[in-house]
């Protein structure tokens, strides 16, 4: 085994065995964003599954478990829908499951699709990196969405625009002129 497997093999070791870290239901109640810590391991999940060869390892098998438990609970399946902003997280778990064989995607699209549309998810108001995060979510698990593309959500953020160095700050302190200088150099 080389260096790298018994690391990931470690890594993934260390996962299983705290799985609990990963269950929004440990504190109780659901309540925050207590999902995003499950939706990682979601997202660790499609990253083994979905490339080619589909890695199905007995690490990724418990996380499946644990994830397909954890979704079929009726507090957590209702939960977007009355905190819409919990949406991706539920929509990543869901489309881990989905990609996996463990679920349907008829089964959550066209809940999904419904609340996308009903709630304030799609506000032009929302910053541009939330409906970027949201149309990737959606896309991951085929669920169907007025979202602009990928390249006019860029285009309405910062990154898509020259930054005037004036406006830079260097820690708490305007930035000195002569910096400015220095970095065009």
């Amino acid at each position: 085994m080389s260096y790298k497997e018994r690391v990931l093999e470690g890594a993934l070791s260390w996962i299983v065995r705290h799985l609990d870290y990963f269950d929004p239901f440990k504190d109780g109640e659901l309540s925050g964003l207590c999902e995003i810590p499950l939706a990682e391991l979601a997202i660790l999940v499609l990253c083994a599954i979905r490339p080619r060869g589909r890695a199905r390892t007995k690490h990724v098998e418990k996380f499946l478990d644990f994830l397909e438990d954890i979704h079929h609970r009726p507090e957590y399946w209702q939960r977007p829908f009355r905190a819409p902003e919990t949406l991706v997280s539920h929509v990543v778990v869901a489309a881990a499951l989905a990609h996996s064989g463990r679920l349907s995607f008829r089964s959550f699209r066209s809940p999904f699709e419904q609340l996308v549309l009903a709630s304030t998810l799609m506000a032009p108001a929302l910053a541009p990196h939330r409906h970027m995060e949201l149309r990737h979510a959606l896309d991951v698990a085929r669920v169907s969405h007025a979202l602009p593309s990928f390249r006019k959500l860029f285009l309405k953020t910062l990154a898509a625009h020259e930054v005037n160095p004036i406006m830079l700050t260097k820690g708490t302190r305007p930035v000195d002129p002569g910096d400015i200088l220095r970095w065009r150099r």
